[in-house]
């Protein structure tokens, strides 16, 4: 009898073991499927977060503008040519064609105009009630444009061949080489001006400062004595001041780069604006002939 008691104890006992090691193996079973489901949300999650930081930045900034290239010559005493290319190293693939503007300027209201063109609320190109930076130097007189040029990016020509000898002294059979001044020019846009001095003497009196002198009865009827500089713009192709540039330029993305915005959005027109390193001074003489004086 209590052999048999202990039997069916044992039995009972082995029944709620069983019983106790299914739920605890179900409770696991629950905890596993509660822990794949974490991970899988935040798998998403992450997912969802990454496809937006992508989406912001489906395209590079422009993280090299410059000009490499600035050469003036004297066509004549009067006639100038200045030649500048461009160089532009990043950005949308789509981006072949980039507008310059040249500017005149007097050489005193330099600093006051990089001050405007430097203040924050003349930098959005988004918004529409306020002026942009240029806006306020053309309404205050600052300067004036007097030439504007598009370029279509330079394509890229090898000037090697293949077998030719690399730069380690090894040859290569890859094809044609690609050297470093043809892969600078693949990213270059190149620019031509002409500017006579009755003209430049014409646009400067647009100048609100600028300063037209008494005739005299020396060999030179008028000098004038402000000294005149050209500002280079470049602005980004999907502003108001890229009128030139093809319109599928116009309706794609173009931005410079700016540690404030990593993720691209960078609001500014501006792709370049630099100052050119000449200074100009006019000259009428008596004959009605003019001379510019470059320095």
């Amino acid at each position: 009898m209590n052999f048999r008691v202990s039997m069916d104890q044992m039995r009972r006992r082995g029944k709620w073991e069983r019983l106790a090691t299914v739920l605890w193996w179900r409770q696991r079973s629950w905890q596993t499927l509660v822990w794949i489901g974490c991970l899988v949300g935040s798998a998403v999650t992450l997912g969802v977060v990454d496809l937006s930081l992508v989406q912001a930045q489906q395209h590079s900034p422009v993280w090299d503008s410059y000009l490499s290239q600035v050469s003036l010559a004297k066509l004549t005493r009067s006639d100038l040519q200045i030649d500048i290319r461009y160089i532009k190293n990043g950005g949308p693939g789509k981006q072949t064609h980039a507008q310059m503007d040249l500017y005149l300027y007097r050489a005193a209201d330099e600093a006051k105009i990089l001050e405007i063109a430097a203040r924050v609320e003349g930098l959005d190109k988004t918004q529409t009630e306020r002026p942009m930076f240029l806006d306020v130097l053309l309404e205050e007189g600052l300067v004036v444009r007097v030439g504007r040029g598009v370029a279509e990016r330079q394509p890229s020509k090898p000037d090697s061949v293949a077998g030719a000898e690399d730069a380690t002294g090894g040859t290569t059979t890859s094809g044609p080489i690609v050297t470093p001044t043809a892969a600078i020019e693949d990213r270059s846009f190149a620019y031509q001006f002409d500017l006579g001095a009755a003209r430049l003497i014409q646009q400067a009196t647009q100048l609100r400062q600028f300063v037209v002198p008494k005739p005299s009865d020396l060999l030179w009827r008028r000098h004038y004595d402000d000294r005149l500089k050209l500002l280079a713009f470049v602005p980004v192709n999907d502003c108001k001041y890229a009128t030139d540039v093809p319109v599928a330029c116009r309706e794609y993305e173009d931005f410079p780069w700016d540690p404030k915005f990593p993720y691209g959005g960078n609001p500014s027109p501006i792709q370049l604006l630099k100052p050119l390193p000449y200074e100009f001074e006019l000259v009428e003489l008596r004959d009605g002939g003019f001379r510019v004086l470059v320095h």
